[in-house]
């Protein structure tokens, strides 16, 4: 979302995350997105934490080559997206606009995957649930991958803006 000038964009509702970007009607201190058709506005935070939500699919399985040219979301991919976004959307989570500091926790032992595999889809998932404003270097400022006891994957997502709490 462009804060700058006049574009604000919100996520089209043709699914948990299949819709295509469009200009919203109004700018907001609230990112506005709907998901699923339903319109859901996030409260604005400098920290948010999500707990408990299922590990995704390493990078290698996102996506699939089509025989006759592209490439296609996988199924796997598409049914933990929507599994994920229904855990985080009922842990009320908040939006921490600007510039941000990732911190991702995974089971100990519940993969074989490569750790670094397993960030993309989470973070596109913040991304794709308005929490973080994208995904690029001039919102995400750093990352942080562990494996350690918790239960599946922990997010923490923290405000790298001066003055944040």
């Amino acid at each position: 979302m462009k804060r700058g000038g006049s574009t604000y964009w919100s996520v089209g509702s043709l699914g948990a995350f299949g819709g295509s970007k469009r200009k919203a009607s109004r700018p907001s201190d609230r990112l506005t997105f709907a998901i699923e058709r339903a319109k859901i506005e996030l409260p604005i935070t400098k920290r948010a934490t999500i707990v408990d939500v299922p590990l995704p699919p390493s990078t290698n399985n996102l996506f699939f080559n089509m025989a006759s040219g592209g490439r296609k979301i996988t199924e796997k991919y598409r049914a933990w997206k929507n599994e994920a976004a229904q855990m985080v959307r009922a842990q009320g989570v908040r939006r921490v606009p600007g510039r941000v500091f990732l911190s991702y926790t995974f089971e100990d032992g519940a993969t074989k995957a490569d750790i670094g595999n397993l960030e993309k889809a989470a973070t596109d998932m913040l991304v794709d649930l308005g929490v973080i404003d994208g995904d690029g270097p001039s919102v995400v400022r750093g990352i942080s991958l562990r494996w350690e006891n918790c239960k599946r994957m922990c997010i923490e997502v923290l405000s790298a803006d001066e003055g944040a709490k």
